[in-house]
């Protein structure tokens, strides 16, 4: 399964380097319980609001462990919630259905 995970800082509660901290956490822990990366990344950094978004992909047996620790870490640092988007990845479209 791919998984979505995606934080903010819109109601600017952590200053620059809580927020990186928090990145960094988020970061830390995804690395150790993903199977695949797919994406990381978040706005321009001139945006006025601070996000991330991870696209990887846990084994089924370590997603509730996983989000349990999001929520962990996300208490940490004041924050209210996280999204995580969970789906089946399908793959549609190229040459061999245009023909």
């Amino acid at each position: 399964m791919t998984h979505c995970v995606l934080i903010g800082n819109s109601d600017d509660k952590l200053g620059q380097a809580e927020w990186s901290g928090y990145v960094t956490a988020v970061d830390g822990l995804l690395s150790k319980y993903e199977k695949d990366r797919h994406f990381f990344g978040g706005p321009p950094t001139h945006a006025p609001w601070q996000n991330a978004c991870w696209v990887v992909e846990l084994e089924f047996q370590e997603i509730e462990i996983v989000k349990h620790k999001l929520c962990v870490i996300a208490s940490r640092y004041r924050q209210d919630s996280v999204a995580v988007i969970n789906g089946i990845t399908e793959f549609i479209g190229g040459t061999n259905e245009l023909r």
